[in-house]
């Protein structure tokens, strides 16, 4: 029998009714597969260490660590492992320094949900995601590489 191969997926994210949120949005997705969640920045490199996830879906405020130090972390130890910054913070300073340190997309949880979904699927094809405005952010940045599809609107962007 041939089973297909599911993304394995880790929530990390301080606030436990936004782990269970995304949780609930993402479980019932037959490629998906939540094989954790972390809370803190130690506990989401512990369980990538223990887990070996596909992507980690991460908020960039913990309560040990920021989220870009965690990236920037698994970057190191677990090269094949990307990172899907999904955070409050939509200002050029956050997105910027996500993206240095290793951030393969970026969703701002004001953002449709399905784009969650979108930027796990682009990830595990090799191209990363980020929404218009995150997009904006970053056109100025010298130090930018690409950006994907940079040009191409996500979903039903105007």
């Amino acid at each position: 029998m041939n089973v297909a191969m599911k993304t394995r997926i880790i929530i990390i994210d301080d606030h436990p009714f936004m782990r269970a949120g995304i949780y609930t949005y993402l479980h019932k997705e037959y490629d998906l597969e939540i094989v954790g969640e972390a809370e803190s920045g130690e506990a989401a490199i512990q369980l990538v260490s223990n887990l070996s996830p596909h992507i980690v879906i991460v908020d960039l405020m913990l309560t040990d660590m920021p989220g870009e130090k965690v990236i920037k972390t698994l970057k190191k130890s677990h090269p094949t492992t990307k990172a899907i910054v999904f955070s409050n913070y939509s200002d050029s300073t956050h997105i910027k320094n996500a993206y240095k340190a290793g951030a393969f997309g970026y969703i701002i949880k004001t953002d449709p949900p399905e784009l969650i979904k979108k930027a796990i699927r682009d990830a595990m094809l090799g191209q990363k995601t980020f929404t218009k405005l995150v997009k904006e952010k970053l056109r100025n940045f010298e130090d930018m590489d690409t950006l994907g599809k940079l040009d191409q609107p996500l979903l039903s962007e105007s």
